[in-house]
């Protein structure tokens, strides 16, 4: 199982939204065009629509942080933040 916890969320002008967040377990392998679920709402779903390795401004790189674009509305992006989100194997 592939899973991230969002830490933040970010409108890219035309493009979507950006979730952010932290690798939790890396079980398998997350590509472009996979779908993630939430873990608190199973109904709730995510198509990945890129991946982008993200820093948060930091200097060192933390290969556990990791960007996903995404094709959601405002609230629903945000209603993540603190959320987990899986892919099943």
């Amino acid at each position: 199982m592939f899973e991230i916890e969002v830490i933040d969320v970010f409108k890219i002008s035309g493009r979507g939204f950006v979730i952010g967040g932290e690798i939790i377990d890396r079980g398998t392998v997350l590509k472009n065009g996979d779908t993630l679920i939430c873990r608190d709402y199973k109904n709730k779903k995510v198509l990945v629509k890129s991946i982008e390795m993200v820093n948060f401004g930091n200097r060192e790189i933390n290969f556990n942080r990791i960007g996903l674009l995404v094709d959601l509305e405002e609230s629903e992006a945000r209603s993540l933040i603190g959320r987990r989100l899986y892919k099943e194997e």
